[in-house]
């Protein structure tokens, strides 16, 4: 695949792209690509087997409150980890020990160019107040980690990262 052209059609919070691409088979084809900072989710794990998540209002769902994992953008400079610590206390004024990053996965290739890393850390505790930025309205909230899976399966937590995030959690516990 070869992009002959990129034309950039909308540029804020998300870029939007539109690009002229030569396929294998020689036809030419036209996408738009939504172009978005990577970003990290957090499994944040107590000592007590609860996760810390966050409940927040959501545009895109039309929630007022949707129950994610504490997650953000990798902002220019920092690598994965180091914006999963920094978004986790942020979000949750929490810090934890032994980050392990547990997945990488792409949101949709068919039209995003971001990556998401999921991190597992562990022995998380609450030490600070919550540092949000200015668009930022959340609520942070402990759940036991069987209260997190119930909600997964019902579909009261649905947003992707979190989705995948508590799915490999799952797939891990039970390969221990």
């Amino acid at each position: 695949m070869d992009i002959l052209s990129e034309e950039n059609l909308y540029k804020g919070f998300l870029k939007l792209d539109k690009l002229t691409i030569k396929l294998p088979n020689g036809e030419t084809i036209v996408r738009e690509l939504i172009r978005k900072k990577d970003t990290v989710s957090i499994i944040a794990l107590t000592d007590d087997n609860e996760i810390y998540f966050v409940k927040q209002p959501r545009a895109g769902s039309g929630k007022l409150d949707s129950i994610e994992l504490p997650a953000g953008l990798i902002e220019p400079g920092e690598n994965p980890e180091e914006s999963a610590k920094r978004e986790l206390a942020e979000e949750t004024g929490c810090v934890a020990e032994n980050f392990k990053m547990i997945q990488e996965f792409v949101s949709d290739p068919a039209c995003c160019d971001n990556k998401s890393y999921i991190y597992l850390a562990e022995h998380a505790q609450k030490v600070k107040e919550l540092n949000l930025d200015d668009d930022e309205y959340l609520e942070p909230i402990k759940l036991p980690i069987n209260k997190a899976f119930e909600m997964l399966d019902s579909g009261e937590i649905n947003d992707s990262a979190s989705v995948i995030s508590l799915l490999k959690l799952k797939t891990l516990k039970f390969l221990k």
